[in-house]
């Protein structure tokens, strides 16, 4: 890995394995695979889930049901199991959640088929129960992508993305100064006494709910055997993969086996065709620029530029205010309503 080759460069230690006291990563099983075979023995089993993956993927399992009382419900299910403090009461509150999927399973049942086929096998990367009560919550390279996304509009120059990054590193750097000469204050996150403080409450739950347990005979060992799970179909390499199914796995996350490994070869591939979720309903944001476009009485073309076959940019004027648009396999506007998925009122 990269850290362990800079580390032996700067070591002059040609030996020299990365070996830190854990990872945060997401649950992308290449990533627990290049764990498992570039560092030390054991460090896989010290690679944890970020818990913001876990409650995304599970928020994306409330559209089955369209009741907002069974929503919130389900949130709070999701907020309980996933702060269980031990093994046992975190199995108590999963047969909980399974006995409400049942009562509508024609609702509920892409539930039942999402946690068991995904989240319980790998319940030793995310839940309280199962991981160490110093481990970090969430992935911290998250907020820097979320900074880099918001800070400035997209679509930026090769040159503006050098400034931007020149800027950062200096900024990191009298940060540094500061930490050192003992003036540098932190963000608004939590201190290392609060971070403190919160560790000794979750390890002080964790005791007393085991200690009711143990008074109430209800322990079970084997809900202890619990170890990282890496699924047998993914590797480090990067591998075609056959068509996506959402039956199986209602959030895309569907699992491979060696059969279908084998089944992705190149010239194999280039006759697959991956389906897709298809959408039911427009977004919202589609709503809103269909709305906007509706109700606009004029937007001026003051420009047209060929690009390429299929690209095409208009210099638009809508009321004094000038919007590039470009029309090409993917849509794209300067007025920062246009996605991946949605499109604005002057694509429209």
């Amino acid at each position: 890995m990269l850290f362990t080759q800079a580390l032996r460069d700067y070591r002059g230690d040609h030996n020299y394995v990365f070996d830190p006291e854990g990872f945060v990563t997401d649950e992308h099983g290449a990533n627990r695979e290049s764990i498992r075979q570039e560092l030390k023995p054991g460090a896989v089993d010290r690679a944890k889930s970020c818990e913001k993956h876990f409650y995304d993927c599970a928020r994306r399992q409330e559209n089955g049901d369209s009741s907002s009382s069974s929503r919130v419900k389900f949130r709070q299910m999701i907020h309980e199991l996933y702060h269980a403090p031990t093994p046992g009461s975190f199995e108590a509150r999963r047969q909980h959640l399974m006995n409400w999927v049942q009562e509508k399973p024609s609702k509920r049942g892409h539930i039942k088929t999402w946690f068991a086929k995904f989240w319980h096998k790998r319940r030793a990367h995310v839940f309280h129960a199962f991981k160490s009560a110093r481990t970090p919550n969430t992935n911290m390279a998250e907020p820097g992508h979320s900074r880099n996304a918001t800070r400035v509009g997209k679509d930026k120059t090769l040159a503006t993305v050098a400034e931007e990054h020149i800027v950062e590193c200096a900024l990191l750097k009298a940060k540094i100064d500061q930490y050192e000469e003992g003036t540098y204050k932190g963000g608004h996150c939590s201190s290392q006494r609060e971070k403190d403080v919160t560790t000794f409450r979750r390890q002080r739950e964790r005791a007393n709910q085991f200690a009711e347990e143990l008074q109430s005979g209800t322990i079970q060992p084997e809900l202890y055997s619990c170890s990282s799970y890496i699924d047998p179909g993914l590797s480090h390499g990067v591998k075609k993969r056959s068509a996506l199914s959402f039956e199986d796995e209602p959030d895309g996350l569907s699992e491979s086996s060696p059969e279908s490994d084998e089944r992705d070869s190149p010239r194999e591939s280039k006759t697959v065709q991956a389906t897709y979720r298809k959408r039911t309903k427009r977004s919202k944001v589609f709503e809103k620029s269909l709305s906007m476009a509706r109700k606009t009485k004029r937007i001026n073309l003051v420009n047209i530029h060929h690009i390429g076959k299929l690209q095409t940019v208009f210099e638009t004027n809508n009321n004094g205010r000038p919007r590039m648009v470009e029309i090409s396999q993917s849509q794209k506007c300067d007025c920062g309503m246009v996605s991946a998925r949605d499109i604005c009122m002057h694509v429209v």
